[in-house]
């Protein structure tokens, strides 16, 4: 492998013309560097309204009878009630959907051929 470098403009080529380039900027002594504001992620999320949604009875049903069925080895009913239970935001439906396409989960189960 070779690597060109124009070491005047801090331009580097490598294989296959791949050209990548370094800059760096000095400032003269005494002179601070530009400062950017940039919010954090946490400041955004410390923001945001917090969520307090209820739990419907009818998605916690979804969820049980989902939980049933994968129990005893009926994957493809336990998704649909799954989806369901997840449009309605219910915080189980999710992961409980989500095991349902994780292998070691559905070994541990002893399903096969899924």
């Amino acid at each position: 492998m070779t690597i060109d470098s124009d070491e005047s403009s801090g331009c580097r080529t490598g294989p296959g013309g791949l050209k990548w380039c370094t800059f760096s900027q000095t400032f003269p002594e005494g002179s601070a560097a530009p400062t950017a504001s940039v919010a954090s992620p946490m400041s955004t999320l410390e923001q945001s309204p917090t969520r307090t949604a209820s739990i419907s009875p009818v998605d916690s049903k979804l969820v049980a009878r989902a939980e049933a069925l994968i129990q005893i080895g009926g994957i493809s009913g336990a998704r649909l009630l799954l989806e369901r239970a997840a449009l309605g935001e219910h915080p189980r439906a999710d992961f409980l959907l989500a095991e349902t396409f994780d292998l070691n989960a559905l070994s541990r189960l002893g399903i096969r051929g899924m």
